[in-house]
Order: structure tokens, then C-alpha cells, then sequence
């Protein structure tokens, strides 16, 4: 009976180690799906795929939407993340959504559902406008190619559209032996396209000694073996601002910006006209010293206490855009109105 009653229990203990092994089993292979699945391609048939610079196959706020006439549109979610954070509106007199933005030494007006922009106030003819579809306004970006300093490229039959942008540096390389590009670091990974001996490529960045990860002429993204690029080179430099770390302001010619000299400029600072109005004012003076001093030092310095700090920072990005053009510098007295680092990146110098 004893004998038995160990038998049962030696056969109980053997299908219970069996059935763990079985499941150990079931898990490792699980984890190695998951493991390597990471190195294979989702599947995005049927969908348009869009690249940002060197970001493929982002996943957008909102769809991207395409017009008869093939303007590509991105929402003004997607405007903001990608090109201007700071893009805005205000309603114009005609209760229209007119909005303003300032990119690099630019700044776009464009009104809603007119075919029409202004560029450092200069007009433009456009074939599309800022249109408004289920409550979600979107813009004609690949109208917009000069002002964000962008191209924009359209491959219908592989479904793929790309945005460069051309102020960021550019290194480039050639094939050197035909291979595949990866969409991982890894063999294993799946092949992405073939690349031909002589193709030309976009380095995006060097991983590790081994791999390199580029972009193609057709705007994929993946990557290859290093030993596999030769006569990499500098093809486009970063756009850089003007720099005035130098500027010698005690030496300079200094238009003053002030309540003192407008006791009216705080009520100017709330909405976009009136700030225009002003910035032109101070460009007219800032032209007649130009004129007069013929490439000396100029710079405007501005010294406002005010409680509209969104108004506050506005005026002195806008102001900048222009008087940067003009090899003027903008020095801000700071009046703690708006944060430091912002303060930092739309003025020139701070006092």
C-alpha cells in the first residue's frame, strides 16, 4: 500500500515537472517572438507614410490631408510641434483666424481661406489656403517650402511623402559595395530596400563602429554597415543666427524702446496690429541710422515693465526676425516679465 501510495506521488510530481518544463518552454518562445519581432517591419500598406527630416513613419496629430491640385496640408497641431511652437492667431476684422509665425528670419501672415500670404510683409500669391475641416485647421505646407526653409517631396505610387528640413546640416556618403539597408541593427533584421554600388545617401547618424543609420534618395530610413559608405562629406551647413556676442554696446549707436519715449507701448503690446505698428516705427528710425552711420554698430534697446508677458514676448520675437535682417542687434533690459530661457532665445543680448 505504501509502496503504491509512492508511486502516485513520484507519477504526480513527474507530470507537475513536466507540465513547467512545457510552460518554460511556451514562455521562451514567446519571449523570442517579441524579441525578434522588435526587428521586423510593421506593416503600413495602404497608408501614406510620413517622414520628417530623418523621423520615418511618424505618427501625426492629425491625418495629413491632400487637395485635388496634390498641396499637401498638416494640421496646426502638427505645425507647432514641427516647425513653430509658438505659431498663433487672432481674429481679424473680417472674424477670421489670421495667423502669425516666425521662423528663423521670417514672419508668415496668413489668413484663413485666402490664397494670399505676407512675408516680412511682402505679398505672396499661394494655390492654397489655411482651411478649416471638422473643426481642425490645417495649413498648405508644401506652400509654405520658402518659409520654413523646407522641401517637400511626394512619392504617390510608394505612397510616401517627405519634409527635409534645409536649415539642419546635411552629411552625405555613397554606397561603396551593393548591400540592404536594415530596418535594425541586426542582420537578421528585415531588408528595407537593396541599395546599388554608387547610390548616394544621407547620413543620419553613427551608431556604433559597426552600423551607420541613413536615408535614401526615396526618403527610407534604416541601416547599414558602416564599412559599406565611403567619401562621406559635409554637404549643407545648420543655419545659424547672426552672432552679437561681441557687440560692443558701449560703443554703439542705441535706439531706446521705452515707456519714457511712448508712454502708450504697453497698450501696444496686447494684439498683433498695434505691435506692427510699433516695430515699424522703430525699423524706420533703426533705417535712418543705418543710413547715416553706414555699417557701424546699431542696436535697439528695449526696457518695458509690463504685466502682458505672452504680448511682452511676441513684440520681441517679431522685433528680433526684423532687426536681425537689418544686422541690428535687440537688447532687452531684463524686467523678470518673461522666463529667462526664453528671454534668452528671442533677444540678442540682456541687460
Amino acid at each position: 500500500m505504501e509502496e503504491n501510495n509512492k508511486n502516485i506521488v513520484k507519477h504526480r510530481t513527474d507530470n507537475l515537472l513536466k507540465k513547467i518544463a512545457l510552460v518554460a518552454i511556451l514562455l521562451l518562445i514567446v519571449l523570442n517572438i517579441l524579441r525578434y519581432a522588435a526587428y521586423f517591419e510593421r506593416d503600413t500598406e495602404g497608408k501614406i507614410q510620413i517622414s520628417i527630416q530623418n523621423e520615418t513613419n511618424i505618427d501625426l496629430e492629425h491625418d495629413i490631408y491632400i487637395d485635388e491640385n496634390n498641396v499637401v496640408f498638416l494640421s496646426e497641431d502638427d505645425m507647432k510641434k514641427y516647425f513653430d511652437n509658438d505659431l498663433y492667431y487672432e481674429n481679424d476684422e473680417n472674424n477670421k483666424r489670421k495667423y502669425v509665425s516666425v521662423f528663423e528670419n521670417k514672419i508668415l501672415e496668413i489668413v484663413e481661406n485666402e490664397n494670399h500670404m505676407y512675408v516680412n510683409d511682402e505679398r505672396y500669391k499661394i494655390k492654397a489656403a489655411v482651411i478649416n475641416r471638422d473643426g481642425i485647421y490645417y495649413f498648405p505646407i508644401s506652400e509654405l517650402k520658402d518659409v520654413y526653409n523646407i522641401n517637400v517631396t511626394s512619392s504617390w505610387d510608394m505612397k510616401r511623402i517627405n519634409i527635409e528640413k534645409l536649415s539642419e546640416k546635411k552629411i552625405v556618403a555613397t554606397v561603396d559595395n551593393e548591400t540592404k539597408l536594415k530596418y535594425k541593427m541586426t542582420d537578421i533584421s528585415k531588408n528595407l530596400i537593396d541599395l546599388k554600388e554608387g547610390t548616394k545617401v544621407e547620413i543620419v547618424e553613427k551608431m556604433n563602429r559597426t552600423w551607420t543609420k541613413i536615408k535614401t534618395p526615396d526618403c527610407y530610413v534604416g541601416y547599414v554597415r558602416t564599412s559599406k559608405l565611403k567619401d562621406e562629406t559635409e554637404e549643407r551647413k545648420e543655419y545659424k543666427e547672426n552672432d552679437y556676442s561681441r557687440f560692443d554696446v558701449n560703443n554703439a549707436t542705441i535706439i531706446e524702446v521705452n515707456e519714457e519715449k511712448d508712454p502708450a507701448i504697453k497698450e501696444k503690446l496686447s494684439s498683433y496690429e498695434p505691435r506692427k505698428t510699433k516695430i515699424k516705427e522703430v525699423l524706420q528710425e533703426a533705417v535712418e541710422e543705418v543710413v547715416q552711420l553706414k555699417g557701424k554698430n546699431i542696436g535697439v534697446r528695449v526696457n518695458i515693465s509690463t504685466d502682458d508677458a505672452v504680448g511682452y514676448y511676441r513684440f520681441l520675437k517679431e522685433l528680433k526676425t526684423y532687426l536681425n535682417n537689418m544686422n541690428v542687434c535687440l537688447i532687452v533690459v531684463d524686467q523678470n516679465v518673461i522666463d529667462r530661457n526664453d528671454l534668452l532665445r528671442i533677444s540678442n543680448i540682456i541687460e
